[in-house]
């Protein structure tokens, strides 16, 4: 097997695709529902703690794992596990959580790409047609739209891993984040001139312990720990494949903190935009998972300036998704070349037909397969709650044990790897924590994310 392995053409550069990874749907779709549904405020305050305490220590697992081994998660295992040992078994668990990822996430990104088109030409706009109707009729009458702008994803996250890592996702991915921050940074400044921006500010910011019960603090503990995996999307070796192509100059420690820090700053932002929007125009920030597509189209179409504002946002959304989805894409390339040992080009053309393949029950799963339900739900959020509360967790799991004990890479060699590097170093004091803790909290996760 070769072991020449191609590499990020700068620090810069991998941040920001590790970032682009971590900074996704989690961030601009998801947490500010999520957060609407829990209770605003203390949901940000236990989803900071848990990211930090909890998602940086994970976040480093894959990195360490990645960087050491070079290799992918199709072969990391057998390069740093004891001889005689077994822990290369568990990639398949891995990589089919990215795999199954794969068969639903270019849908969503599809149907974001379909209402950017929409929204810039002016047809979804219409206010003679409500943006429920309009969302119901591309899901569920004219689902062969989702499956075109499903696969234009695909084959956009294709053509960027065709040109490698330096060449492809490093030049696609730099200047997508960068655009981002920028549409999150001018949107957030927007949305806080709008009369009703202040209400939901407080509703965001100031905590409300009024309503409190130890259930609804469970139930929000658990959506926190939940929203954490989902965002930094470890446990599907995506942050490994990313780590195999880092050089050796910082520290694991220091690039986790810089990750971390810009995936909560663009939650944050994303929940200010939300929110302020939602409160000012009477919409509850707790509706689901329909916030953007339904709520927020029906903002836009309200809202003056709101043809170049629903532009802006959702070519934000779809930035945000596509950067996470190229990730995805490129994890499982990735295993494909090292599991395989074929060629980049070979594994793209497989792993495109692959997924194009894969995500024909998803885009069908409001249309003709609706009365297919598994344990009473639709196909999306079937796939979603075994990618998420099974696979990802598990695979969460897996590298924390393999890191954490003598039975598989070991504690002193992850400590090593991880402050191996300039920049902020992990203190001793911490292993402890770390080492039994951590597990225990992933174990703790997928407990609850079966019974809840």
């Amino acid at each position: 097997m070769s072991t020449e392995r191609e590499q990020f053409g700068s620090r810069l550069g991998v941040i920001l695709a590790i970032a682009g990874s971590a900074v996704g749907l989690g961030n601009i779709w998801r947490f500010p529902y999520i957060a609407g549904e829990n209770g605003g405020a203390l949901f940000i305050i236990c989803y900071v703690i848990i990211l930090f305490c909890i998602g940086l220590p994970i976040l480093m697992t894959e990195l360490s794992i990645g960087r050491a081994a070079k290799k992918s998660v199709g072969y990391a295992f057998e390069t740093l596990e004891p001889k005689g040992t077994k822990w290369h078994y568990f990639k398949y668990l891995i990589i089919a959580g990215g795999v199954l990822i794969c068969a639903y996430y270019p849908v969503i990104t599809g149907n974001i790409l379909y209402y950017l088109c929409g929204v810039v030409d002016g047809s979804l706009l219409d206010k003679g047609i409500s943006a429920h109707d309009q969302y119901q009729d591309l899901v569920v009458e004219n689902s062969y739209k989702t499956v075109c702008f499903s696969l234009i994803a695909i084959l956009f996250c294709a053509c960027c891993s065709w040109f490698g890592i330096k060449k492809g996702i490093e030049t696609v991915t730099k200047p997508l984040m960068f655009l981002l921050f920028i549409f999150l940074v001018v949107l957030c400044g927007y949305s806080l001139t709008l009369d009703g921006a202040s209400k939901g500010l407080e509703l965001f910011f100031v905590p409300n312990f009024e309503d409190m019960t130890l259930k609804s603090f469970l139930n929000m503990f658990h959506a926190a720990l939940g929203q954490v995996f989902f965002t930094l999307g470890v446990g599907a070796g995506t942050i490994l494949a990313y780590a195999s192509y880092m050089k050796k100059g910082q520290s694991l420690f220091n690039e986790s903190i810089i990750i971390a820090s810009l995936d909560t700053i663009a939650a944050i932002l994303a929940g200010v935009i939300i929110f302020s929007i939602c409160t000012s125009y009477s919409i509850s920030v707790g509706a689901g998972p329909v916030l953007v597509f339904e709520s927020m189209l029906t903002i836009f179409k309200e809202m003056p300036g709101g043809h170049l504002f629903g532009s802006v946002f959702f070519l934000l959304l779809f930035a945000a998704a596509i950067t996470s989805f190229i990730s995805m894409y490129e994890s499982t390339n990735s295993f494909m070349i090292d599991s395989f040992n074929v060629s980049r080009k070979t594994a793209i053309t497989i792993n495109t037909i692959l997924v194009g393949v894969l995500i024909l029950p998803a885009c069908f799963a409001s249309s003709f397969l609706a009365d297919v339900k598994p344990f009473g739900m639709d196909i999306i959020s079937f796939e979603d709650f075994i990618a998420s509360n099974v696979l990802l967790v598990g695979g969460a799991f897996i590298f924390s044990l393999f890191c954490f004990t003598r039975y598989g890479w070991g504690m002193r060699r992850f400590i090593r790897s991880v402050n191996s590097g300039e920049g902020v170093k992990l203190s001793r004091f911490t292993i402890g924590y770390i080492k039994y803790a951590i597990p225990m909290f992933i174990f703790i996760v997928f407990v609850l994310g079966l019974i809840v």
